[in-house]
């Protein structure tokens, strides 16, 4: 019997220890520790907050490299509608991938007969090489842009490099100058 008193004495001490307030309070290195804890959540709290905003800037230039890529893309696929005789590709399909003055209009058009002769010679354009390398100026208006697209020259393949000019005009991207158009190996 003796043997099941002592626990039971034990048990009763801690239990009486727990109602006592003196015996409840935290040492001050158990203090400290749970302020340092908080501290350093709330510190990863903050670094997690502040990595995860983007900066507007490159918020802005992802928007505008995204943008540009998808008209070039658009502008290369009228092209290779233009060239294959496409019904989708009437007269001016181009013309709203250059600036909307009589300079532009008449750079598209005369772009449309180019594509449309190479067309009927036998030219293709098969695909775009990716990734485009473009260069957004600092403004973020302006980009200089190099694209390979392979084609096919009646039936054998050819690689054509561009570089070209584009400017953000409003809400669009406009092609302000083709600059370099050659013959390359593709890849």
């Amino acid at each position: 019997m003796r043997a099941l008193l002592a626990p039971a004495l034990v048990l009763a001490a801690l239990s009486a220890g727990a109602v006592v307030p003196g015996c409840q309070e935290k040492s001050g290195v158990e203090k400290r520790a749970e302020e340092l804890a908080a501290a350093n959540s709330a510190a990863k709290s903050a670094a997690a907050a502040s990595a995860s905003q983007v900066d507007p800037a490159e918020l802005k230039y992802r928007e505008r490299k995204t943008s540009l890529e998808k008209t070039i893309k658009e502008f290369k696929a009228s092209e290779g509608r233009i060239m294959a005789g496409d019904p989708v590709a009437k007269p001016g399909i181009l013309e709203p991938y250059f600036p909307d003055d009589a300079d532009g209009k008449k750079r598209a058009k005369d772009l449309e007969t180019k594509r449309r002769k190479e067309g009927s010679d036998g030219f293709r354009i098969n695909k775009l090489i990716e990734p485009l390398e473009l260069r957004v100026s600092g403004n973020m208006e302006e980009a200089e842009v190099e694209i390979t697209e392979q084609a096919a020259a009646k039936g054998l393949p050819a690689c054509i490099w561009f570089e070209q000019t584009w400017k953000r005009v409003g809400e669009k991207w406009v092609m302000s100058a083709q600059k370099t158009a050659k013959k390359v190996d593709c890849p």
